[in-house]
């Protein structure tokens, strides 16, 4: 699971680098390909794109070069070379941030974090944009008539599970919606939910949702679960949901893991026939 810490760990990798481009008529598009640790995922972006977060960013730090961006060019600007040479230019850009960041030990701004696609792959940018959803719509989530399932995935769950344990404060943000407490709150007291992941790699990354491991144990009030292509030998918490757990459903489970199923199945059914007699 790709996590960026803001102080440099040892045997961390981060790398960055333009692997590939597109050109048409209009515009090029270049392919950005981020490896944190074993993780890795593109990005495509147009060199406007990099132009308006560039000015963004260095609105946020000012300490940043900015004459480190390549400059814009109005002629010929599709050219063979000229695209090679700004291939080339925007590579470096990119690779002084990753060192700027990692040097200074400061934390990704915001700008940042949503121009590379972090909020979707990494644990801290998943965090606070699933905190902000939930800060939103949380209550009226939690308020709505009926039992439609609270839909969440095994990444986010991953993602929350590996937050929680790092020696860092709930919100990391400047922004109060992006609080991880937040999220702690709502699951506290959400009554279904489904956990869905996928046998596909999520996104354009390399991540495997169905065998990223997470903890249930956030859940204090559930009374429906359905967990759908997930690997259940990889969840832990369970025992926490035996006095809340009415119905449970499992879908979509590999062969080699229906006895963690069975296991997982019989452990809250056992609990709820006691809880009767």
């Amino acid at each position: 699971m790709a996590l960026w810490f803001t102080s440099p760990q040892l045997g961390n990798r981060r790398d960055v680098q333009i692997t590939n481009f597109q050109t048409n008529q209009k515009y090029t598009e270049y392919t950005i390909d981020i490896c944190l640790d074993d993780i890795r995922w593109q990005v495509k972006k147009r060199y406007s794109e990099f132009a308006d977060f560039h000015e963004e960013l260095i609105k946020h730090i000012p300490t940043i070069d900015a004459k480190s961006l390549p400059p814009k060019k109005l002629l010929n600007n599709n050219s063979p070379d000229f695209i090679h040479r700004r291939r080339l230019a925007l590579d470096n850009y990119l690779k002084y941030l990753f060192q700027f960041f990692t040097i200074n030990s400061l934390q990704l701004p915001e700008c940042f974090v949503n121009f590379l696609d972090f909020h979707l792959y990494e644990v801290h940018g998943i965090v606070r944009k699933l905190a902000e959803e939930l800060f939103l719509n949380g209550d009226k989530i939690l308020s709505a008539p009926g039992k439609k399932p609270f839909s969440i995935s095994p990444l986010q769950m991953h993602a929350i599970t590996r937050r929680i344990k790092l020696a860092e404060p709930p919100c990391d943000s400047n922004d109060p919606a992006k609080d991880l407490s937040h999220i702690l709150d709502f699951l506290c007291h959400v009554k279904y939910v489904q956990i869905i992941g996928s046998p596909d790699n999520f996104g354009t990354s390399t991540i495997k949702t169905q065998f990223l491991s997470f903890d249930v144990s956030f859940f204090k009030s559930v009374e429906e679960l359905i967990l759908d292509c997930v690997q259940t030998s990889q969840i832990t918490g369970i025992d926490n949901l035996k006095k809340t757990v009415r119905h449970l459903s499992i879908h979509r489970s590999l062969t080699s893991i229906r006895v963690s199923h069975t296991k997982l199945y019989n452990r809250i059914k056992q609990y709820n026939y006691a809880t009767k007699l």
